[in-house]
């Protein structure tokens, strides 16, 4: 699945601050690496690779338009409490991504294993 960043919308304050922030452009085309939908906090996220090419970053649905609506084979969903998750399911295995940014090598080697899997 492909988005384009159509926006950028400040977290904390709600604020525009387009054409670009610390993680993404304006214009610019990125894979979804994971949806992330939490009803009960009214909250839709991709996570997607920021602009540095290494950092997975969680962001707001809205501030995107999908390109390609193509979902990678390699996905499942997953329901937690009241949230339900899309994506790979050795992400969705509990501590991974806290492993992950802390950077267990392991992780590092699935996280890229993964994505190879989701660009093909």
């Amino acid at each position: 699945m492909k988005v384009r960043c159509i926006k950028i919308t400040n977290p904390h304050s709600g604020r525009d601050e387009s054409p670009r922030d610390s993680w993404f452009t304006v214009g610019k085309e990125y894979l979804v690496l994971e949806i992330y939908l939490d009803p009960a906090n009214k909250r839709s996220m991709y996570r997607i690779e920021a602009d540095n090419g290494v950092t997975p970053v969680l962001t707001t649905i809205t501030d995107f338009v999908i390109v390609s609506g193509d979902i990678p084979s390699s996905w499942v969903a997953m329901q937690t409490d009241e949230m339900i998750t899309f994506g790979p399911s050795a992400w969705m295995q509990p501590g991974f991504w806290e492993a992950f940014f802390d950077r267990d090598d392991n992780m590092g080697k699935i996280y890229k294993q993964e994505k190879i899997k989701m660009n093909i």
